[in-house]
């Protein structure tokens, strides 16, 4: 029997605090665990010791950029989470790069908090339901 889990647990990676607010408190909702980075290497570093169902992840942060970032928790972690990239970067050949780097979407800047919601349930309701879950029955 699957069942999906009731609360979406998310890491949002955005260097600009006031639009990290503002998801916050968008996504601040019951049916979120959020986690928050401003930069790519404390992302890296929470996501090798916590399990995402979705992570958000900025393009343009400081250090480490998104595109590296993404690129290295598919190649270095082999960390499979749907990981949903946001830029203001709208080129084609910026696309290209974040989806040949392992992104699962590529939302441009600005957009609607409730897209980018729906979205997230998207990756979250394909992850659970592709992946079948193990469960005890009791004896």
């Amino acid at each position: 029997m699957m069942t999906i889990p009731e609360r979406i647990r998310l890491l949002i990676v955005e260097d600009h605090i006031a639009l990290a607010e503002n998801l916050f408190e968008y996504f601040g909702q019951e049916q979120y665990t959020l986690d928050f980075a401003s930069d790519g290497l404390t992302a890296l570093h929470l996501v090798t010791v916590n399990h995402y169902d979705v992570i958000v992840l900025d393009v343009m942060l400081p250090g480490l950029s998104g595109f590296e970032l993404c690129r290295r928790i598919r190649t270095d972690l082999k960390c499979t989470t749907p990981i949903i990239l946001m830029t203001a970067k709208d080129q084609i050949q910026d696309k290209v790069q974040g989806f040949s780097q392992g992104a699962d979407d590529y939302l441009v800047k600005p957009f609607n908090l409730r897209e980018l919601e729906l979205r997230i349930q998207s990756l979250f309701r394909r992850r659970h339901l592709s992946q079948p879950t193990l469960q005890a029955e009791s004896i």
